[in-house]
């Protein structure tokens, strides 16, 4: 039912009337309910409205953020591989990671644990790295470090150094000091 109407608005209530400068014009969809009068509206850069009736109610375009407590808590777990050659990139050393730890948590545990290799968090001189997890898991993504046992193809031991609930205090605790 393609069809176009014009709408005076007064606060929330619609108000039929002849074109002017406060007259709205949506193009309607398909009804979202046969039984009653109710229609999407959609018209570019606004919200989308719903008409039931006389009414007229406003959705918002945007999602609300979640509140603190409902967000999911995260651990940032630092690691470092020990082994007889350099690894300059910290891209396979992360990849030889999270194919260990799907190994050992399967599919769904990874997407549980949520592990978010931090390419950009390396430090070439001490082979050092940090990986972000959720903090149910951190014990999980400790587990999993033990099997690694290669990167690529040259023997490769991966330990973990610790853990932070900050970033930034990760990065000084673990990755900018020796030993």
């Amino acid at each position: 039912m393609k069809e176009q109407m014009m709408l005076r608005l007064r606060g929330n209530k619609v108000i039929s009337g002849r074109a002017s400068s406060q007259t709205y014009q949506p193009r309607f969809s398909k009804p979202l309910n046969t039984n009653k009068l109710s229609f999407c509206c959609e018209r570019k850069g606004e919200p989308k409205v719903i008409l039931l009736g006389q009414k007229l109610q406003m959705a918002k375009a945007k999602i609300k953020p979640l509140l603190p407590s409902l967000r999911e808590k995260k651990r940032y777990l630092a690691f470092e591989v020990i082994s007889r050659y350099r690894f300059n990139d910290a891209v396979n050393v992360s990849k030889a990671i999270s194919d260990a730890a799907n190994d050992f948590l399967g599919d769904f545990g990874m997407a549980k644990a949520g592990i978010l290799p931090l390419n950009d968090k390396w430090n070439e001189n001490m082979q050092r790295g940090i990986m972000r997890v959720n903090n149910k898991h951190v014990d999980d993504l400790k587990a999993s470090l033990i099997f690694v046992k290669n990167i690529e193809g040259k023997g490769a031991i991966v330990k973990s150094v610790g853990a932070s609930g900050i970033l930034r205090k990760a990065q000084q605790k673990y990755l900018n000091q020796a030993g």
